[in-house]
């Protein structure tokens, strides 16, 4: 309960910009030295072309997988909000200036409305302005809440985890005003627009929404604009993101016929279901509408695209996964077998989560949370955005900003039934617990017990640095074979083709990458080649792609060793540079 205290929009605003700002300050000076991974460098490329072109619908590239080339499932929603920054910026400064305005400012636009929504939670479940700061104090003290969020992060992972905090957090409270519904379901629909990655949350947030007007009959109004926001933002959605010609296309990766039509449907039938006083009238038919909802969907996606079953790579060459998915670091479990310091690391995402667990054990105590439906719904959100952390580690990242809510109730209340005096002794004990303590004390003592030598090497890391492509960007233009990792990075810094980058969308030309690299005939490699026109062969050394970390790669071996075949001419680079490249002869 609030009782009538109004939500400090000055403070959380001050707040927040504090927060950003220390963040952008931390992480801005290293923009002219990267780009970050390769999602970063590719966005930058589509951003690129779309300012050049202002083709809205055109995601295709030519320079990537030549020959057939490559339609990116990625949305332009993004690239729109880049593309206003840009503008705004360009009039007073130059090219290079403008672009690196949009690098250093664009996360900032999504983690403010995230600390809004998470700050909005603390400060309704505990009635107490301070809330807002503390909700605050918990994410700056926790690294991996903001990690997606630094300067230079302009890949649709920021956008997504603040649109799935605001979508949960506004589901969380749609008894108190229907207009909770519209942002829940608008939110959502935008998410799933940008991206499929947190279709979990859109789903809690439904289920919550769904389990209310079930059981509560008075909750249809919330409900009624929760469907209606939803369906059509989504119908929306898939008109913004393709041509009308490809509207009856499927996909199992991004929006697309086969998820916003069961989507609509499914919120069709909610939507006359819970405006008839009819068919709302008692709680076994309002389960039933629900049901019935829920099957049509579920029947529709199943029908319209069986491959997608299998999930957002059902569409993919079986062959790759073996080869290259089954390798790609974020696809992996937070904690796998014989990667010691990659673990020991993970475990940051894991120290908000206990904190979170244990306040909400010790909330779970008292009735008032027991049936708090915002609690709950927060709560649910957590555990699933901890499940799917621990299935993949690119879905840990969310996991520190469902924990940081949790964290702050919890700690509001344990102050309130120690009283103001005894409270005061609960601040050192929080900060002593906190992620940033725990990372400070806890993570060293863990490392010296399960250290290992599998560490990636400086010469890796320094493979993608910005400077180490000034030499490769005057060659004259030619198509690249390069180990997969690198294909982003000499798009975005050379006006070279490549064959391949790591996209799930071309994976012919990801198998002939591979294949290339890894096959037991350096002669193979030869023809290859020469049968795909290829210019330049390019590695980095120590490298620890997928290829040659996990496979024999006679080819790269060879090559690292200082074996050149006599097909390959070495191209001399900057002493120092980490990137080896050689001139396919034609002969």
């Amino acid at each position: 309960m609030t009782n009538g205290t109004k939500f400090p929009w000055d403070i959380m605003l001050l707040a927040a910009l504090g927060l950003y700002f220390s963040t952008f300050m931390l992480s801005f000076a290293a923009l002219p030295d990267t780009l970050g991974d390769t999602d970063n460098a590719m966005r930058l490329v589509q951003l690129r072309d779309y300012l050049q072109h202002g083709k809205w619908y055109d995601l295709h590239t030519d320079r990537l997988s030549p020959g057939a080339g490559y339609t990116s499932h990625w949305s332009r929603l993004p690239d729109l909000i880049m593309a206003l920054l840009y503008w705004a910026v360009l009039p007073v400064s130059p090219v290079e200036t403008a672009e690196w305005a949009v690098r250093a400012f664009y996360p900032g636009l999504w983690i403010l409305p995230a600390l809004v929504a998470i700050s909005w939670f603390a400060f309704k479940l505990t009635g107490n302005r301070l809330a807002v700061i503390a909700t605050l104090i918990i994410v700056a003290l926790c690294a991996t809440a903001t990690v997606q969020f630094v300067a230079g992060r302009i890949d649709h992972h920021n956008a997504q985890i603040a649109l799935s905090v605001i979508c949960v957090v506004a589901a969380a409270f749609i008894q108190r005003d229907w207009r909770y519904g519209v942002v829940s379901g608008l939110s959502g629909a935008l998410l799933l627009t940008i991206g499929l990655e947190a279709l979990p949350f859109v789903v809690v947030a439904a289920v919550v929404i769904a389990i209310r007007y079930v059981f509560l009959s008075k909750e249809s109004a919330g409900t009624r604009a929760f469907v209606l926001s939803l369906g059509v933002a989504t119908l929306a959605g898939l008109a913004i993101s393709l041509p009308p010609a490809r509207w009856m296309e499927t996909a199992c990766d991004a929006i697309a016929f086969n998820f916003a039509t069961p989507i609509a449907a499914g919120c069709l039938v909610m939507l006359v279901w819970a405006a008839s006083q009819k068919l709302s009238a008692s709680m076994v038919s309002r389960a039933a509408g629900v049901g019935l909802a829920g099957v049509l969907a579920a029947a529709l996606f199943a029908v319209l695209d069986p491959a997608c079953l299998r999930g957002p790579f059902g569409h993919v060459n079986p062959l790759v996964k073996p080869l290259w998915l089954d390798q790609v670091q974020e696809m992996q479990p937070l904690f796998t077998r014989g990667n010691a310091d990659g673990n020991i690391s993970n475990l940051l995402f894991i120290y908000p989560a206990v904190m979170a667990a244990m306040g909400s054990l010790w909330l779970l105590r008292k009735a008032e949370f027991r049936r708090s439906m915002p609690f709950l719904t927060m709560l649910a959100a957590f555990l699933v955005s901890l499940v799917l952390g621990l299935i993949n580690l690119r879905m840990a990242a969310y996991i520190p900003w469902f924990a940081s809510p949790l964290i702050c109730v919890a700690l509001f209340k344990f102050c309130e039934t120690l009283g103001q005096r005894k409270a005061l002794f609960a601040v050192p004990l929080f900060l002593a617990l906190s992620p940033f303590a725990m990372e400070f004390w806890l993570t060293p003592v863990i490392k010296g017990l399960f250290a290992s030598s599998n560490t990636i090497t400086s010469a890796a890391i320094d493979c993608s640095t910005t400077k180490n492509f000034s030499t490769l960007a005057k060659l004259p233009k030619g198509l690249i074979m390069a180990e997969l990792d690198m294909g982003s990075y000499l798009l975005a810094n050379t006006p070279h083709s490549v064959v391949a980058a790591p996209y799930h969308r071309i994976s012919d030309s990801i198998l002939q990458d591979i294949r290339f690299f890894t096959s037991d005939s350096v002669q193979q490699a030869r023809d290859v080649a020469l049968k795909g026109n290829i210019n330049y062969v390019l590695i980095c050394n120590d490298s620890t792609t997928s290829q040659a970390a996990n496979n024999a790669s006679n080819l790269a071996l060879d090559l690292r060793s200082g074996k050149v075949p006599a097909w390959l001419t070495t191209i001399p680079l900057e002493p120092g540079n980490p990137l080896q490249i050689y001139a396919v002869k034609d002969d």
